[in-house]
């Protein structure tokens, strides 16, 4: 599991772990991030595309699950590029979800989804 938080750039709140601490520990710094910026979420699915592609190499690969959150609807630009960074993920074997809370546009989301 790995915690990816996004707004004007993407950052690595915790690395890819199956440790049961780590993942407390990132729960709870997860709990305290407070989101401001803009609403860049192909910089939160770049850091994710690293991720996995550091898991597949070597013999083996990892099944790989994005879930991601967004708050508001994506500039055309963003949704562009949000959408070629899943697709990317995709091509890598894994799966995408991406929920819309509050004001987000639902046409968005399902091209993400």
């Amino acid at each position: 599991m790995s915690f990816i938080t996004y707004s004007t750039l993407g950052h690595t709140l915790m690395k890819l772990t199956s440790d049961r601490n780590e993942i407390r520990d990132g729960l709870s710094r997860l709990q305290n991030i407070v989101p401001s910026g803009a609403t860049h979420m192909q910089e939160g699915f770049k850091k994710a595309n690293e991720q996995i592609q550091q898991a597949n190499s070597g013999d083996s690969s990892a099944s790989s699950l994005i879930i991601t959150l967004t708050t508001g609807p994506l500039l055309p630009t963003t949704l562009r590029e949000t959408k070629s960074e899943a697709d990317k993920a995709r091509d890598m074997g894994a799966k995408v979800y991406c929920l819309g809370v509050k004001d987000y546009k639902k046409d968005q989301v399902i091209q993400n989804s």
